[in-house]
């Protein structure tokens, strides 16, 4: 008798660009019209043929992509931390490129416009972690007086949400203490920083905690005795 079976079978499309970390880009639009499929090894006999080639169509239900070029960035390039404080907290973003002179950055669902770079980078408020990648680790680049939480294997914020990093530095470091932290991110896409201190294109931000420093130079009278305030070279206040 006549009989009518349809199969189904689920299909994954990749479309790749090779991504030049030092030069950016805006996104790039792909629209995917439909995709037509065959199975030349899996021939049957139907149809009153002993090698029919089963074969399909199916459309895309998301049919427009784009691709982004993409980093991690801190919210600042630089941080003084005041000496009072031992600890800051930073903000981090996942966040791409689009110049709005020469692409439709609206059309493209960027909406929430970079605090760092407003011009031509903006917060990838669709960003998951699971697929898109995180942080596979935040370190200092040198000195290691600095504890850094969380630091392994963190999620990125996603809907515009900012990934908070606690940088704590330890008891008894000589201030002012500089320091270059670097994010290393697990996914190449992320990678963006044409500045960073080892060409690696690591993000990296640079922070300093910062030295109090008192009067220095002063007198039983209440006035600086000496033209050179201080010896100290972190201590260069005067008062008259």
């Amino acid at each position: 008798g006549d009989f009518d079976t349809n199969g189904t079978a689920p299909a994954n499309v990749y479309y790749n660009f090779q991504k030049n970390l030092r030069n950016t880009h805006s996104p790039i639009d792909v629209t995917f019209v439909a995709s037509r499929v065959t199975s030349p090894n899996a021939h049957s006999n139907t149809f009153m043929r002993s090698d029919y080639v089963p074969e399909g169509t199916s459309a895309l239900a998301n049919a427009r992509v784009w691709y982004y070029y993409g980093r991690i960035v801190s919210k600042e390039a630089n941080y003084g931390v005041e000496p009072s404080q031992n600890s800051i907290t930073v903000p981090i973003y996942v966040e791409v490129y689009c110049d709005p002179l020469t692409s439709d950055c609206a059309s493209s669902g960027l909406m929430l416009q970079s605090e760092r770079d407003a011009d031509r980078w903006w917060i990838n408020t669709r960003h998951i972690s699971a697929t898109h990648g995180l942080m596979q680790s935040i370190a200092e680049v040198s000195g290691g007086s600095i504890t850094i939480a969380p630091n392994g294997m963190v999620n990125l914020g996603n809907d515009g949400n900012q990934t908070n990093i606690t940088l704590t530095l330890g008891d008894g470091t000589i201030k002012p203490y500089n320091s270059v932290i670097q994010i290393t991110p697990n996914m190449p896409w992320l990678f963006y920083n044409p500045f960073s201190t080892d060409r690696s294109n690591r993000p990296d931000f640079s922070i300093v905690f910062l030295f109090g420093g008192g009067w220095g130079g002063l007198g039983n009278t209440g006035v600086v005795l000496d033209t050179n305030a201080s010896y100290d070279s972190y201590r260069k206040r005067i008062e008259w």
